[in-house]
Order: structure tokens, then C-alpha cells, then sequence
């Protein structure tokens, strides 16, 4: 199945359109439960992501295949320290998955790997004995992926793709990606929920005529936003996994019945935007 489990809210509060706050731990076991028997394969965390990788490890996740990231290194950080704090994060990532090997790790500042290119060294030495399957490079635009995938051989990356942002796919770089043989997971396919929001902040204002279409489309061909959005992602042939955040079942349940769901003849380029400030979440202003 393309569909992934993204795990942040199994750790923190997480998401503009998250109003349930941390998911509890039978609320996990029960969403495990039921991805595993509808073969949802996949499941994605981070060190980062509060105490995610604790609460997988006490469910038991041996029938999963799991992305975790290597946290963020600080500027004033030593060469040494780096190398301390990776062994270290690598460690705890997997006793607290209570697991001998990844499937993937990525690094969650993408841009460590260039500034600390020791970085690809340790990965592919940590690949080697056995710990790690796959390694790879969580990114938030074209121009970064570029400039690493010219310069490191990566087997995996996160990338942020949806309706509204397509810019992966209009700078060529989905293809690039396919090209080299890259295993590519999209991040953000609701853009953190926005996209189905029924009232949105002020903020978006600007750019209210692309939610204003998406709601026409939906109206015009009697089809679910979510489904819509989800599906302008995973039926792209360039993409392998799409990771959604999950609260509770009934979501997960939801979304696994939209799946698949056949989109019509569309000029879905239609609905992108360029403006950053708008769709990466980092640089909202709410």
C-alpha cells in the first residue's frame, strides 16, 4: 500500500487543524492493529517527534518497516560531538523502538549532510553493519534536493508535495529523483490539514481563491476534499509511500477507504502555488 503512517501526534501535539492534541496509547495499539491487518507497511517518527518512538516501541511494531531521523545538529557543534550525538540518537532511536535494524534514517536538517559530510560516512558505515537499510535526507524544497543528490548516493527522501505545492514536480526534480533510483516518501499531502479546513486563518487570505476552486472541483465532480488531496499525491507513479498523520482510527479508516479513489481528467497544476510563505509550514505567521 503507497499509504504510510506518519507518527508525530503518537508524541506531541502536532498539526494547525489538530484539535485532539496526543494521541493516547490504546488509541495507538488499536490504529496499529488495524494498519497492520489492512497492509499499511509503513510507519514514520523521529527522535524529534516527543516520546513517538517509546510509545511504537511499547506496542510492538516487529511487522512494520520504520523511518526515523537523525535530529538536528547546532552550528557550534564539534565534529566530534556530531559523531558522539549520532551514535547516540542511533542508539536510543532503536532501544526505544526495541529494534536491531531501521529501515530507513534520515537526516532531519537536510542540510547537515552538506555542511557535515562525515555525516554520509557514518550512515553508510552504520548501512553496512546491519543497523540501518536504507539512508536518506528529509528536505523542504528543489533547490536543497538538488544540491544533494548531486553530491551524495542516497537511497531514501522525504519530501513535502500536495495540491498546493507542487514544486517538486514543476522544477523536475520528482523525476530526477526516479531517475537515480530514489525511494521518495511525500510529507505534507494535506499541507498539516489546511487543505480541508472549513475556516482557515487570516493569514491565508491571499491566496483564498485556491481553496475556493478546490471547493468548486469538489462540488463540481461529487468528490471528498481529502480524497482529492490524497490521491493528486499517491497517484503520481513517481511516488512510493505517502505519509498522513493519524489521531485516531476513524481517521485512518477514512482515509484508507479514499484511496484510490479515481480522479478525473484535470488540470490540477492549476491549484499551485509558489509563494513559500504560504505553503511551508515553517514560515507561517499565525
Amino acid at each position: 500500500m503507497k499509504l504510510a503512517l506518519g507518527t508525530v501526534q503518537f508524541g506531541v501535539d502536532y498539526g494547525i487543524s489538530n484539535h485532539q492534541g496526543k494521541t493516547s496509547l490504546d488509541e495507538v495499539k488499536r490504529i496499529l492493529k488495524y494498519a497492520r491487518n489492512h497492509n499499511l507497511e509503513l510507519l514514520d517518527t523521529a527522535a524529534a517527534y516527543g516520546d513517538s518512538e517509546r510509545v511504537l516501541g511499547k506496542c510492538g511494531i516487529n511487522n512494520f518497516e520504520i523511518v526515523s531521523k537523525l535530529p538536528p545538529f547546532p552550528t557550534s557543534t564539534t565534529s566530534l560531538e556530531v559523531k558522539e550525538l549520532a551514535e547516540y540518537s542511533l542508539k536510543h532511536s532503536l532501544e526505544h523502538l526495541k529494534l536491531e535494524q531501521i529501515y530507513g534514517y534520515l537526516l532531519h536538517s537536510a542540510d547537515d549532510i552538506v555542511r557535515l559530510p562525515f555525516l554520509y560516512d557514518w550512515l553508510q558505515s552504520k548501512k553496512q553493519q546491519g543497523k540501518i537499510k536504507k539512508i536518506g535526507v528529509s528536505v523542504y524544497n528543489p533547490i536543497q534536493t538538488k544540491n544533494i543528490i548531486d553530491k551524495f548516493d542516497i537511497d531514501l527522501i522525504q519530501i513535502p508535495l500536495n495540491l498546493f505545492d507542487q514544486r517538486f514536480i514543476s522544477s523536475g526534480t520528482l523525476n530526477k529523483l526516479k531517475e537515480k533510483g530514489i525511494e521518495v516518501h511525500v510529507r505534507s499531502v494535506f499541507l498539516q490539514g489546511l487543505l480541508l479546513m472549513k475556516e482557515r486563518p487570516d493569514y491565508f487570505h491571499n491566496i483564498s481563491y485556491l481553496f475556493d476552486k478546490l471547493e468548486a472541483v469538489s462540488t463540481k465532480f461529487n468528490l471528498n476534499k481529502a480524497a482529492i488531496a490524497l490521491n493528486f499525491v499517491a497517484q503520481l507513479p513517481q511516488i512510493d509511500k505517502v505519509i498522513v498523520g493519524i489521531n485516531e482510527l476513524a481517521h485512518l479508516k477514512q482515509l484508507i477507504s479514499l484511496l484510490n479513489t479515481q480522479l478525473p481528467d484535470y488540470p490540477w497544476h492549476e491549484f499551485r502555488c509558489d509563494d513559500e510563505q504560504y505553503i511551508n509550514p515553517s514560515l507561517w505567521k499565525l
